[in-house]
């Protein structure tokens, strides 16, 4: 704390002294949130403990604060084809894996894959979960525990007039309901190169 020793934190009594009409005073406290508290809400109150003088409106004597702790999930993406160079015509098949790397369970998981322009879809086999173009491309994972994964194949074929470009998907985790710790690892692309 910045009390320069008036803030006892034993008794969390802080002995401000005298205080002049219209004056005020103010305390910062430091503080660590402890391992353990992961969705929990905490909260914080402080009130006036003592006064020599008589105070005509006891009622704004006390406040608190909460804070909410956030749970986290480190998700990550990868994305892979099973052919990087398809001929027009050719039925190709992509791979999506999600992976949660903690340190709590993955909630509320939605990754996005509209799908390139120069392939269109055929099939997946996400029974449902997975709304192909031209809908929205979401795959509504749901949840994803700890340590776990899960993986959607899109099967689409190479359009016709796509020789000799290249084509890159894209995938995005577009929803997740806790705190995400690393962002960097929640998108993956992969090219495919028509001959």
């Amino acid at each position: 704390d910045d009390s320069g020793g008036a803030y006892d934190s034993g008794t969390g009594v802080w002995n401000i002294g005298a205080l002049s009409v219209s004056g005020t005073a103010t305390l910062n406290i430091t503080a660590t949130v402890d391992v353990g508290t992961a969705g929990s809400t905490i909260t914080n109150m402080v009130e006036i403990t003592a006064l020599a003088e008589t105070d005509p409106n006891p009622g704004n004597n006390t406040a608190s604060v909460d804070i909410m702790v956030q749970k986290r999930a480190d998700l990550g993406v990868t994305k892979t084809v099973d052919n990087l160079t398809p001929n027009e015509g050719d039925t190709i098949v992509y791979t999506i894996t999600v992976t949660n790397a903690g340190p709590h369970d993955a909630t509320g998981v939605q990754v996005t894959d509209s799908l390139p322009s120069g392939v269109t879809y055929v099939s997946d086999d996400s029974s449902g979960a997975y709304d192909p173009p031209p809908g929205t491309g979401v795959w509504s994972v749901g949840t994803v525990p700890v340590s776990g994964s899960v993986t959607l194949n899109i099967t689409a074929t190479v359009d016709v007039g796509t020789a000799g470009s290249t084509i890159t998907n894209t995938v995005d985790v577009t929803a997740l309901a806790e705190t995400d710790p690393n962002p960097g690892n929640d998108s993956a692309s992969v090219d495919i190169t028509v001959p």
